[in-house]
């Protein structure tokens, strides 16, 4: 349960994310049709984004599996080979689904350089309003005493805020140290993000 409970829970994960974006898409659709395209950046940023994650998930996920199930994983009887040559593709459309982590990011970016400019995240946005208190999320404590604490709502989102904080500031440092190198410190923070 060790090797392959994490990996549910990221299975279980994805499903609710795929979920969401359904219904992003079909929110977005109906908007479209009144001629309101405001949501089409937000879902760019969700799909480019879930597909490189998601793509990195199951292959990583199915070798995973198919290692640490020892001989029989690599036996054509166990059906693992057959599945992960037929999935190790998926990354890899795009390159390597850098291009997908960039699209996903400049979203965040866009946002990013509006706040800059006086122009905070607005309620359309709700998910991204964490963007405009970005320093006070970095020198965020947690007020969670308890268990029973850590697992309210509210509070995981402030710890999901603060997480996303770090990393859009260590993109952000990245870059600016290097601004040719855009892939690679979307590719650092995506990665970082997906495993630890």
């Amino acid at each position: 349960m060790v090797k392959f409970g994490p990996l549910l829970a990221q299975a279980y994960a994805m499903m609710c994310g795929g979920k969401f974006v359904d219904d992003t898409h079909f929110a977005m659709l109906e908007q479209v049709h009144k001629g309101d395209f405001s949501l089409m950046d937000m879902h760019h940023h969700f799909t480019s984004g879930f597909k490189s994650m998601f793509a990195d998930y199951g292959y990583y996920g199915i070798d995973k599996v198919r290692i640490n199930c020892g001989g029989a994983g690599f036996s054509g009887w166990s059906g693992l080979p057959h599945i992960f040559q037929e999935y190790t593709a998926n990354p890899t459309h795009e390159g390597d689904n850098s291009v997908m982590m960039i699209q996903s990011s400049n979203f965040l970016l866009k946002l990013l350089r509006g706040i800059a400019k006086g122009k905070p995240v607005g309620d359309n946005l709700s998910m991204f309003k964490y963007l405009n208190k970005l320093p006070e999320l970095v020198n965020a404590k947690c007020q969670a005493q308890t268990a029973e604490e850590i697992g309210e709502l509210d509070q995981l989102e402030e710890i999901l805020s603060v997480r996303a904080a770090y990393l859009i500031l260590h993109m952000l440092k990245l870059e600016k140290e290097n601004p040719q190198a855009k892939p690679v410190a979307t590719r650092s923070v995506m990665s970082s993000s997906q495993w630890s």
